[in-house]
Order: C-alpha cells, then structure tokens, then sequence
C-alpha cells in the first residue's frame, strides 16, 4: 500500500485548506448580500428620532393700519430658548421595487421670559422699553412625498422625491403682568404648504453599516405669498437586528415665508441644525 509523500499530503492539504476558505468567503458574501436584498425589499419603514437642534428665529408682524413692524430675534431679543429636544416620527411604505410613500411629522415649542430693552412692534400693539414679556415660537412640520428609485442596486439605492412640506408656525408675545392697566398680548399663526423636490439616497457597506443622505429644496411666489425650504439629512447606520437599526446623523431644516393677507401681514424666518439619533424598524 502505497501513502503519499508527506511534500504531497501538504501540498493537497493547502489546496484543501484554500477551498474551504474560498467556500467560506463566498458564503458569508452570499449571506451579506442576502441581509442586504432584504433591507432594501422591506416594504415598511418606521424611524423613530431624537436631537436637539440649534435655532435661529426672526420674525416680524405688521399692524393692519399698515404699520411696519420690529424686525425680530427671538432667541436674542425676547430670550426665547435657543435649543429644545425634538421627536420626530418617520413612516414609508415601499411599493414594488421602485416606488415609496412617506410620511414624518415633528414639532418644536419653545418660550422665553424677557425684559425689553427697547420698543417693539408686533402686530397691533406696541411693547414698550422695561416690560416684562413672554413669548412663545411654536413649530408643527408634516411631510408627505413620494419617492421613485432611479439607481437601485445590490449597494445603493438612489432615488428622486417630490412632496408636500405642511409647515405651522405659531407666535405670540404677552405681558406677564395682565392685570395692568398697560397689560398687552398679541398673536399670529400661519399654516404654509410648500412643495419640495429632492434626492435621497442609501449606500451600504458590508452588511450592517448604511450611510444615508438626503436633500429637498424648493422656492414659490404667488401674488400675497413667499415661501421657501431648504432641508438636508447625513446619516450613519447600524442594523443591530435583522430588522432593527440604530443611527446618528445630522439634520438642517430652513423655512422662510412672507405673507401678506387680510389675516395675516408679516414675515417669519425659521431654521435648525443639529445632531439627531434615532431607531430604524423595517418589516
């Protein structure tokens, strides 16, 4: 019985050794792939997310004798709070490989206490030097877009959205003493729904990191109307489950608009940037 010269036996061993190593690499990228192929065709998505951004607010309300009001700073003139925590809550439903509906809502209060250092206009009534004022800047974001991917792979995703931003805005500035004879409140509220279009997209690296973007814009004038959006999104992913992913990333949000109406004459400058962490479920 012959056995096999031990130069031989190591020779085939390597070979073996590399074949089974090669058999492994091809099935862990299978099972990469695999994991990949069924985030991307998950037909529902759900986001849960958390940041505290940092604001910027101006605002400024006429009279409607045709008094121009104070152009103001609300974190600087009226000491309204500069950050707040803000939820979010993102939904999307994917039809086919190629279409998707969503959906995400947020909103941000906010209030401040302040002494006047000069007079100020807003709206119908006139705050003088040293009252003690309150103020509030509220802030309700609706958006509804659908989206259609343009480049969809086995490691991205690319697609172009066109939507609807349902943006409220809602001021007001008050007395904190209302029992005086100079007590003062006034208020304003505007609803502005603005079309946006974007670009969003998904990278993949490996089976588990995604890294995120998106970007929708838009500007509109109409004869008593002015508004615009700019809105921008990074992030970096997780997927801690099977259908379970964990991110940060960073959000800007800017909305400008002018109106001019037997309701409201005015202007408001609102926008945020911050970093956010949130919870991605996919089913």
């Amino acid at each position: 019985m012959a056995f096999m010269a031990p130069k031989r036996r190591k020779i085939v061993g390597s070979v073996a050794l590399l074949c089974l190593g090669i058999a492994a690499r091809d099935a862990r990228a299978q099972a990469d792939s695999e994991r990949v192929r069924r985030w991307l065709d998950d037909s529902i998505h759900v986001e849960i997310g958390a940041f505290r951004p940092s604001t910027s607010t101006q605002a400024r309300l006429d009279a409607f004798n045709g008094a121009i009001g104070t152009e103001l700073d609300f974190e600087d003139d009226l000491d309204i709070d500069s950050s707040a925590l803000l939820f979010d809550l993102g939904f999307s439903k994917q039809f086919g490989a190629r279409h998707v509906l969503a959906l995400e809502y947020f909103e941000l209060a906010r209030s401040g206490d302040q002494r006047l250092t000069a007079d100020i206009n807003f709206g119908d009534e006139v705050f003088s030097i040293g009252a003690d004022v309150s103020s509030y800047f509220n802030t309700d974001v609706l958006r509804l877009s659908y989206g259609y991917s343009i480049v969809r792979s086995e490691r991205r995703n690319i697609g172009f959205y066109a939507g609807l931003h349902v943006t409220r805005l809602a001021v007001g500035i008050t007395t904190r003493d209302d029992l005086t004879p100079d007590a003062r409140s006034e208020a304003a509220d505007t609803t502005a729904p603005l079309p946006v279009v974007g670009l969003a997209g998904q990278w993949f690296w490996g089976p588990r990191w995604i890294f995120r973007g998106a970007a929708q814009i838009f500007r509109l004038t109409v004869s008593d109307y002015e508004g615009s959006i700019d809105h921008y999104q990074l992030a970096f992913e997780y997927a801690f489950r099977r259908r379970v992913g964990f991110g940060v990333g960073y959000d800007y949000f800017s909305i400008e608009v002018a109106k001019e109406s037997r309701h409201l004459k005015g202007e408001f400058d609102f926008r945020f940037a911050g970093p956010k962490v949130y919870a991605h479920f996919h089913f």
